[in-house]
Order: C-alpha cells, then sequence, then structure tokens
C-alpha cells in the first residue's frame, strides 16, 4: 500500500469551500517586517584582543606635509592600521556591498572618507600606499 493520495479524488462533504481573503500587500509586507523584527538575533562573539607576534608592521603613520584643522585640533599624521576581521565584517555590515575601498581606508585610519578625499594630494597618496598595503588580498586588485 502507498501513503501517496495525489490521484484520490476529492472528497466530498456537500460544503462549500470557505474562502479567506487575504490583507492588502502593504499590510502583509508589514506584518513580515514586524515579526523580522521581533526575531532575536544571534548575539556577534566579541572579538579575541590578540597580541600578533609575527614580526610584520600592523600600524604605520604618515606624516603628513600638509597639516590641517579638524574639530579643533591639528592633524599632522595619519596612522593606518590593519583591520581584523571583525573590523572589516562592521564595514560591511554598516555598508552591504556598496563599500569601496575609501571606506576601508577610512576605517583603517579612523577618519571619515569626506576627510581623505580633502587631503593634499601627494599626502592622500602617501596614505594611500600604506593603506593598499595593509588591505586584505580580496581588496587589492
Amino acid at each position: 500500500m502507498t501513503d501517496d493520495v495525489s490521484d484520490l479524488p476529492p472528497l466530498d462533504t456537500g460544503a462549500e469551500p470557505e474562502k479567506f481573503p487575504l490583507p492588502p500587500a502593504d499590510v502583509v509586507d508589514e506584518m513580515l517586517k514586524q515579526d523580522a523584527a521581533s526575531t532575536p538575533a544571534r548575539p556577534v562573539a566579541e572579538p579575541a584582543k590578540l597580541n600578533f607576534v609575527s614580526g610584520k608592521v600592523w600600524a604605520k603613520t604618515v606624516p603628513l606635509d600638509f597639516e590641517f584643522e579638524l574639530e579643533g585640533r591639528v592633524v599632522s599624521e595619519i596612522t593606518v592600521h590593519r583591520l581584523t576581521t571583525a573590523e572589516m565584517g562592521d564595514v560591511v555590515d554598516r555598508l552591504g556591498t556598496s563599500f569601496t575601498r575609501w571606506d576601508v581606508i577610512a576605517a583603517m585610519v579612523g577618519l571619515p572618507v569626506e576627510v581623505l578625499r580633502g587631503l593634499e594630494a601627494g599626502d592622500g597618496d602617501a596614505v594611500m600606499e600604506v593603506a593598499i598595503d595593509f588591505l586584505p588580498k580580496a581588496l587589492k586588485g
């Protein structure tokens, strides 16, 4: 005997099937959004504080030929540091797949993209040169 009931005729109960109207599409969308918002997010594990011992340079400070003022302080150098996996993940989480190298480099130096793009061209080149060396392999191409 088989459990397949797909070829059996419909059961006639004599009653008309009930029809339930669906809510409007915008109401369904709102319900789905609320359901997604109420789903608890899985807690993100905090990254470990690692003491890297490979001898590779973790950060490099670039002196600026053209110092500038930012938020009431003079900036005469910019320190570029390698990103951890968590820091790179933060960039992707914040910007999705639309992030650019500028966004990653901004995270590497702790300055907004607009400030980096406002640097004098020679200073910008010097910062970019160091930053490119520190980029994850997937972003170097």
